[in-house]
């Protein structure tokens, strides 16, 4: 668990989100505007520690992930993982140029596209989850 990037932060169970994000200082806005929001935030570096997250935290109810990102999948690739494993999870893509990867998405997946300002994700997550 110590590859884990925010493991010593461990959600709660309840609005539980995994911010996926290969760049620190974003991830690290993002997650604390949600956290300002009172939402629990687990973040990840990549789509292989986001999958480790999904697997270990009980409760989470959404993934907010870029497409672009080192490792052995893309954000959209861990979308479709989210949506074969997880079917339950909101799915939120964001990225500066989608390009064709667009038509890959999983159906049910929102995207967010860069520049985007934070109050965008909050607006979404809370009017998307139950």
């Amino acid at each position: 668990m110590e590859a884990l990037v925010g493991a010593k932060r461990r959600p709660k169970v309840g609005r539980c989100i995994i911010v996926v994000e290969d760049e620190p200082l974003v991830r690290m806005l993002l997650a604390d505007h949600l956290r300002e929001a009172q939402f629990e935030v687990a973040e990840a570096a990549d789509a292989d520690q986001a999958v480790k997250l999904l697997d270990e935290l009980p409760g989470v109810e959404a993934v907010i992930s870029d497409v672009r990102m080192p490792g052995s999948m893309d954000g959209v690739g861990l979308a479709h993982e989210i949506a074969a494993r997880w079917p339950d999870v909101t799915v939120i893509l964001t990225s500066g140029f989608l390009g064709d990867d667009h038509e890959r998405l999983p159906p049910c997946t929102h995207f967010v596209g860069k520049p985007y300002q934070l109050e965008q994700f909050t607006s979404l997550l809370r009017s998307s989850l139950p």
